[in-house]
């Protein structure tokens, strides 16, 4: 199945906040790693570029920008270890040294960044950053765009939240349905059905009901992973029906991936549905 694509937010700065230098390739490591007050913006900031200038060792255009595996290991091991050292003084180093996350946009960009360069979170870290992402769930000005990001970014990382974790998301996601892009609603679709976690009833119905409004707006790749939620997490909405006549609009612009993801939950809508299939026929 496809990953929905993601856009994220440009990194957040302000004039005493160390920025990070990657014109070169990677930070210089030995100089994160002996900062006295290692800031969660500084590493969310860093991890942002790298992630947005793609510098991944698996990249084979042979630019000089691009990291070795080795040095990319040690960035990670760095980030990694900074980011326990956030949630517990239990690595060697001081909490005190460390400043957590000043809005949910720095830990979106995080989890967004890890998610592009295909992170596997290591022992311990996924769980330190979703004390953050609950942290950020209690803001009132956390956007929609950083709660799809997070969730599609913790499905592609293959990592799945803890049960109180989902519950604050799920209900920040409710709150601030009514705001979301098409892009947003195919993203927290598919990360749920990703994580295999059905949606409470009531994110439900406000993503069905903010669904209404966006459903034009659906790129070929989003309406086939909301097609592909739906079957995953077995979903019935009130826009299903809008949904498949779309497909027979818009059906000469799938690609490969997406035609085959389409009828596939097609083929799964129609057993269960006889007014989708009357409409896919």
């Amino acid at each position: 199945s496809s990953s929905s694509s993601s856009s994220s937010f440009s990194p957040s700065s302000s004039s005493n906040d160390a920025m990070t230098d990657t014109r070169g390739g990677l930070p210089d490591t030995t100089s994160l790693s002996s900062h006295p007050t290692q800031r969660f913006q500084v590493l969310s900031n860093s991890l942002w570029a790298i992630a947005t200038l793609q510098l991944h060792p698996s990249d084979t255009t042979g630019a000089s920008s691009t990291p070795s595996p080795s040095s990319f290991a040690s960035y990670r091991a760095h980030i990694e270890k900074s980011l326990l050292a956030m949630s517990s003084s239990s690595v060697g180093i001081p909490s005190s040294h460390y400043y957590p996350p000043k809005c949910a946009q720095e830990v979106s960009n995080t989890i967004w960044g890890m998610a592009r360069l295909q992170w596997r979170l290591g022992h311990g870290v996924g769980k330190a950053l979703e004390t953050h992402v609950s942290t950020s769930c209690t803001q009132r000005t956390m956007k929609p765009q950083a709660v799809s990001n997070i969730l599609w970014g913790f499905a592609v990382v293959l990592h799945r939240p803890q049960p109180s974790t989902l519950k604050v998301l799920s209900e920040k996601a409710r709150a601030v349905a009514g705001n979301m892009t098409s892009q947003c609603i195919s993203n927290v679709l598919w990360g749920l059905s990703k994580i295999q976690y059905a949606p409470p009833p009531d994110l439900l119905h406000a993503l069905d009901e903010r669904l209404g409004h966006v459903t034009e707006d659906l790129t070929t790749q989003e309406l086939s992973n909301v097609l592909l939620a739906h079957v995953r997490l077995k979903l019935t909405t009130q826009n299903l029906r809008g949904l498949v006549d779309k497909v027979g609009r818009v059906s000469g612009q799938f690609n490969a991936q997406e035609i085959t993801n389409v009828c596939w939950s097609l083929t799964k809508l129609v057993r269960h549905d006889g007014e989708v299939g009357s409409a896919s026929s």
